[in-house]
Parts: C-alpha cells; structure tokens; sequence
C-alpha cells in the first residue's frame, strides 16, 4: 500500500500537550485517545544493501506486539510535510530480522536478492511514545492522528522526537491540508521535512546512498 502522511515538526517542545490534545483534533476525534510505547529497531547488512536498493526496514515493539515494516523510498517530503512511501507490515513473534514474514513474494526476493546472504544488523533505534487518535474529517476522510515525543538513538549520540503525524486512511489529502494549515497558523509547528528514518541515519553517520 502507498502510505500518505504529513509530519508535523513542533518548534516548542514544552508545548507538545497542547498540541497533543489540541481542540481541533478532539472535536474531530472518533473516540479516545490511545497511547502506546513504540520502540523500533532500523535494520540492514553492515554495507547498507537495503538502503542502497530504496529500502528501509525496521521491527518495532507496539505495545505488547512485534510488527516489522519496509517502506520503499518514493522521495523525501515535499516542504510542506507531506511524505509519500509504498509499506508492507507483519506481525512477528519476535524481533529478529527475517527478511521472508511478508505476504508480497516479489518483495521478499527483492529484498533477499540486495541482502546476498550478508548478515542484519541494527542501525539505530526509535523509543518514542505515541498518542493515537482516529479523526473523521470534512467529507468523510479518514486520518490516524499520532503525536510522538521519545529520541532516536544511535550509539552514544541521541536526538529528541517531538512531532505529530497526520495519515490518511480513507478519503482526500485536501481535508487533511486545511487541518494541517490550522494547525500550523495556531501552534508551534512546522512542516517537517524528514522522516525519523532519514533523522536516524544522520545521526550514525550516514546518507540515504549508504555513504558514511
């Protein structure tokens, strides 16, 4: 599936409830707010074969559930926020990498195909909690909102996560642009142009090619 999503980068962080429980987002809000723990691992061969192939790939905890994910790279965000990737999910028992949990065969013998036979290993690590809620938007349009504050971490150095999400799931882009418009002419907010993946290669050193 072709996942769409604008980020939403907060420029004050002491101001992340009132964000987070905005009034726009519970008058739009389908039920309550839930909050989950989400640590994820971003992993790949110790030469970035994934990562040099268009791919990131990553196993995170969501709660009480393993859940890995690869998105494949459709370009970075455009400067408003908005951020398009092709996903594929499976629930897993546990977080060791195996790159064949997933459904689509063409996915999984690409991916086999750029890891040759070389070992997984993790790049950095995502710990961040997330404070989910399903919004029902002018005409019908589906949004999963999320607000994240944790850090990515990649060997001793560490980065803050303080954003908000705003994915599509049914419907148009346009109700969730003047949402997103809103929001960013009333709280400290800016589109964000990168995805945690692209914070957390930056932070251990690396660019999107796989260079250090």
């Amino acid at each position: 599936m072709v996942e769409q999503e604008y980020k939403l980068q907060m420029t004050q962080p002491d101001q992340f409830e009132a964000v987070a429980s905005a009034p726009e987002i519970r008058e739009a809000a389908t039920g309550p707010e839930r909050t989950v723990r989400m640590v994820a691992d971003y992993i790949d061969t110790p030469d970035l074969r994934l990562l040099k192939g268009g791919y990131a790939y990553r196993i995170r905890k969501e709660g009480e559930e393993w859940v890995a994910t690869v998105k494949a790279d459709m370009g970075e965000g455009a400067g408003d926020g908005l951020h398009h990737h092709r996903e594929w999910e499976a629930k897993v028992p546990a977080p060791e990498p195996d790159l064949e949990v997933f459904s689509d065969p063409v996915l999984v013998e690409t991916l086999r195909s750029l890891q040759s036979g070389q070992p997984l290993t993790t790049l950095f690590r995502v710990d961040m909690v997330r404070r989910i809620r399903d919004l029902n938007l002018e005409g019908g349009t589906l949004v999963e909102w999320a607000a994240d504050q944790g850090r990515i971490l990649a060997g001793e150095r560490e980065a803050p996560i303080c954003e908000v999400e705003l994915e599509l799931k049914e419907g148009s882009l346009g109700a969730i642009e003047e949402l997103v418009s809103t929001l960013l002419s009333r709280y400290p907010l800016q589109p964000g142009a990168e995805t945690k993946f692209a914070r957390g290669l930056a932070l251990a050193g690396l660019d999107r090619e796989g260079n250090a």
